[in-house]
């Protein structure tokens, strides 16, 4: 049903979200150590307090995984929301159309229960579309400063529009 795949969509991206803050932590950290090193090392010159080539190579080969790691996620996050705008897509221009329509006279559902159960599914799928559109674009432009905190901060408010979908599910259910 379209509101369960609507709340694991969400949940998904969340997960998502949650994990690639995590893995920039990571990586701050990680760059911190390496500098401290760095500084620690040209402030003993002389000293017994150095770091190793090894110890920076595996810092580097770290890093560099979880770069990959984040570039993995990010990628991810952009092909989850290209195919949920096609499942919308599909939605809306093969089952609400089929639902409501019928060559043999009544149809399974009115275009008025059409209306209250999937409400706003346009503006859902132009969000979709939106912001699938901004994903791409960092992505096209896409280096280790980039973030995409961004573009779920810029289409955050518009979320909101999910609240009538899903309150058109408790209707649909009915029928």
């Amino acid at each position: 049903d379209a509101s369960s795949v609507l709340r694991e969509n969400v949940s998904y991206f969340m997960n998502h979200v949650a994990l690639l803050n995590q893995l920039i932590e990571q990586m701050i950290s990680i760059t911190e150590t390496v500098y401290d090193s760095e500084d620690e090392d040209d402030s003993t010159v002389g000293s017994s307090r150095t770091v190793s080539t090894t110890t920076i190579t595996s810092e580097i080969d770290r890093a560099a995984k979880l770069a990959r790691k984040r570039n993995n996620v990010i990628k991810e996050v952009a092909d989850s929301e290209k195919q949920y705008l096609t499942n919308l897509r599909t939605l809306k221009n093969i089952y609400i159309l089929r639902l409501t329509s019928d060559a043999k006279g009544s149809p399974p559902l009115s275009i008025e229960d059409a209306k209250i159960i999937f409400g706003n599914l346009d503006e859902i799928v132009g969000l979709s579309e939106t912001f699938l559109s901004a994903l791409t674009h960092k992505l096209v432009n896409w280096s280790a400063e980039n973030t995409i905190g961004d573009v779920f901060n810029d289409h955050a408010m518009f979320f909101k529009i999910y609240v009538m979908y899903t309150n058109g599910y408790e209707y649909g259910v009915k029928k």
